[in-house]
């Protein structure tokens, strides 16, 4: 009973393994004018023989597998990385002299006197002002 078991579980085992190999080296089965395919591989009962070619198709498909798990991981790893740093900004962000990218002489102002750019910015509403004089109004960000 016990080795009518292990003889079905071995033939299960061998066939799970053609069925396998058979989708993995599908690419190289060679049909015949007869219309016969030859496999790139043909199992013995304790060995799998392996035709010209099929073992290097088999290892680059294992490699490029391998490169796909490789871009998947990089991917993930960088996008958590990102995400970490955002949070470290949300919580701590930087100085009012380094967030401001309004424009050189807007930040100037900021800088060296808070209130001289409010006279500007209603002016601005009146006369057209280059925007590398006083900046763009709706980039501020609020503290």
């Amino acid at each position: 009973n016990s080795g009518e078991i292990m003889k079905s579980a071995d033939a299960r085992e061998k066939q799970d393994v053609k069925a396998l190999l058979s989708y993995l080296l599908e690419p190289l089965e060679v049909v015949s004018n007869s219309g016969e395919i030859t496999k790139a591989f043909v199992c013995g009962n304790t060995r799998v023989y392996f035709r010209a070619g099929a073992l290097e198709h088999l290892e680059s498909e294992r490699l490029t597998a391998y490169d796909r798990f490789a871009t998947k991981i990089q991917s993930r790893v960088r996008r958590n990385k990102a995400v970490q740093e955002y949070r470290v900004l949300a919580k701590n962000p930087p100085p009012k002299q380094i967030r401001r990218r309004d424009g050189l002489i807007g930040s100037i102002f900021i800088n060296m006197m808070p209130f001289l750019p409010i006279p500007f910015l209603i002016m601005r509403q009146v006369v057209s002002f280059p925007l590398w004089i006083i900046g763009h109004p709706f980039r501020r960000r609020r503290s």
